[in-house]
């Protein structure tokens, strides 16, 4: 079996949910496959600009590379079926895409990741600046590959229930395989107070709350009013946002004085403040997966989280379930978690069992399976 994997991200693009969890991937699905005896080569479309450094687990890999404009080359595949990869890239039997973009390989199995369409069913969910980029991802590529992929993978039962709701394609065409998660060993205490230190966090209280990009869908708003209502200790106990994007709109709707705004940078860091914090909020109004629900799980501490999406799918039993809509059930949320030291420490330890269950290495087997299957 020779499988060619799109892996356009890894070279092109540093950062986003993709690159991320490919960098945790790979390495273990290269491993599997040359254990079964088959073959993995990837992919590189030039798409973005600024092209990086290979990572260091596809060299001595075979790269194809297709130097030529990727929207055009999307428009092609889809509106007239044109240019045939089977043509340059000769006896592949398999090739994967974990983003929209999906090549036309007539001689090949085509398996498409989706991670979510919460664009389709919620654009109010999203900031107008993007709004170019998702109506071609989500409007243009994704329907027109959802109908060409032989195989579809979907990242959680609810993406899955969504995406045959939506495009009414049969249930045995997608699959789910959950996103595998880091389950880090505790730092010791030298070690953590010299990362939080890096963001002045060493002696301070805090709850954490990794909203990832400063969306409307991350519920940041009605989230930061709570915890502004609930807090029982202004000043002294903070929040800690981190993520990426345009926050100037939140001042003039909510008091941030007791919030800080960080960026973490590498694995390590960003573990720390999962582990220095009270316990970890993240009400999200939709998540095609929740990521940071399950690293949270992974390093040990009790989460708050929605009652809606894949996120009641995860952490159901495991976590602190609230109304994301309702800013007073997240308000009743966080007291509990405030006030109720027994309760908190038995979600730690649920959370711990939870995230057992996402693991990278049943993200390989499962993956290798559907391409056994196909």
């Amino acid at each position: 079996m020779k499988i060619l994997f799109d892996a356009s991200n890894l070279f092109s693009y540093r950062g986003g949910g993709v690159y991320n969890y490919l960098m945790k991937l790979l390495p273990l699905l290269i491993q599997k496959v040359e254990q079964e005896g088959d073959e993995i080569s990837f992919l590189r479309l030039y798409f973005r600009k600024g092209v990086i450094k290979n990572p260091p687990f596809v060299e001595g890999k075979k790269i194809s590379s297709f130097r030529f404009p990727i929207k055009l080359l999307n428009y092609l595949w889809i509106k007239y079926k044109f240019p045939d990869f089977s043509r340059f890239y000769k006896n592949v039997d398999i090739v994967h895409s974990p983003h929209f973009s999906l090549p036309l390989m007539s001689k090949a199995k085509k398996i498409l990741t989706v991670n979510d369409i919460t664009y389709l069913k919620h654009p109010e969910y999203f900031s107008p600046s993007g709004k170019n980029l998702n109506d071609y991802g989500y409007k243009f590529l994704l329907p027109a590959n959802i109908w060409r992929a032989d195989k579809i993978i979907a990242i959680s039962q609810h993406t899955k229930k969504d995406i045959v709701e939506y495009f009414g394609i049969p249930e045995d065409k997608v699959s789910v395989v959950y996103i595998g998660c880091d389950s880090p060993c505790m730092q010791e205490a030298r070690e953590l107070s010299g990362h939080l230190k890096e963001f002045g966090l060493d002696r301070i209280k805090y709850v954490y709350f990794p909203v990832g990009t400063f969306e409307p869908r991350k519920n940041m708003a009605k989230t930061i009013l709570a915890f502004n209502k609930t807090n029982p200790k202004p000043g002294r106990i903070k929040l800690v946002v981190s993520g990426v994007g345009d926050r100037s709109w939140l001042t003039s709707k909510v008091s941030t004085e007791d919030v800080i705004f960080v960026k973490w940078n590498s694995d390590d860091t960003k573990n720390a403040l999962y582990q220095g914090s009270l316990f970890v909020i993240y009400p999200s109004l939709y998540e095609g997966f929740g990521m940071p629900v399950v690293e949270a799980m992974g390093n040990g501490r009790a989460v708050l989280t929605s009652n809606n999406t894949s996120l009641m799918e995860i952490a159901d039993g495991y976590a602190c379930i609230v109304d994301s809509e309702n800013e007073g059930s997240i308000s009743q949320g966080m007291k509990r978690l405030f006030e109720d030291t027994d309760y908190r420490l038995e979600l730690e330890r649920k959370a711990r069992i939870r995230a057992r269950d996402f693991t990278w290495e049943k993200m390989v087997e499962q993956t290798y399976d559907i391409y056994n299957g196909i």
